[in-house]
């Protein structure tokens, strides 16, 4: 590991491995995103004598807690630390995803005390750590311009969101990321490279700031506000030597 940040997160998860196995019972991580959880699970493999479950309170969550646990515990017997919020109000239908996580980041909370954030109807729902459920309810009072209320849920009770998807085949110059990325979101090339460069583009959830780097089959791309994108498949040349690419757009 090269990154300071993932060394750090490897760090830590080697320190709640070793605290499994000495104090003989189930230690959690903050929620992860995939390219965290893969740093992680890297260094668990390398440990003997414990196992892990991921878990992020519905199938298909995005961000999860890796629950390390002693390797003769039957894994039904490990509980999942999660806890979850209902954030309803006038108006909360009209908030992005972007305002209700930077209203609890505003309240002085870790992101790694977060987990999925999603719209249901006319609330949106979170998943957040029990330590701090009941602190959100008593004071997150505002998110963007809007007032609200917060109140305590069962983490069941948060619905899966259907995913939206719309399917882009097209050509590119080049499998650069600028390139790939400007079809992938509807923005120029000169644009999106200066998104790029100030660190506002992802490549499977690790920021990259060069416009020239290369993008591949099976990478996700995303871009803080305006969702995510797959590279499923990129084919030969064109007669006119462009590459064949389909994306597939998450709204």
């Amino acid at each position: 590991m090269t990154d300071p940040d993932e060394r750090l997160l490897g760090a830590r998860v080697l320190d709640l491995a070793n605290k499994t196995y000495a104090e003989d019972k189930p230690q959690a991580t903050g929620f992860l995103d995939p390219r965290q959880r893969d740093v992680a699970e890297a260094v668990l493999r390398a440990v003997e004598g414990v196992r892990w479950l991921a878990v992020g309170g519905f199938p298909g969550a995005e961000r999860r807690r890796l629950v390390i646990y002693p390797d003769y515990f039957p894994e039904e017997a490990v509980e999942a630390p999660l806890a979850a919020i209902e954030i309803t109000g006038p108006g909360v239908r009209e908030l992005r995803h972007g305002d209700i996580l930077g209203a609890i980041l505003g309240a002085g909370v870790e992101r790694d005390q977060v987990g999925d954030i999603v719209l249901a109807g006319d609330r949106w729902q979170v998943l957040v750590t029990p330590q701090l459920a009941e602190f959100l309810c008593t004071h997150l009072r505002r998110a963007g311009r809007v007032e609200v209320s917060v109140h305590l849920i069962d983490p069941e009770q948060v619905e899966a969101p259907a995913a939206r998807v719309k399917e882009i085949r097209a050509t590119v110059a080049s499998p650069r990321l600028d390139a790939v990325a400007s079809l992938a979101f509807g923005t120029s090339r000169t644009k999106m490279a200066r998104d790029i460069r100030a660190e506002r583009v992802k490549v499977n959830w690790k920021v990259v700031s060069d416009p020239a780097a290369a993008v591949k089959e099976g990478d996700v791309l995303s871009m803080r506000g305006r969702g995510r994108a797959v590279v499923e498949r990129l084919s030969g040349l064109t007669r006119k030597g462009r590459i064949g690419i389909t994306l597939k757009r998450y709204f």
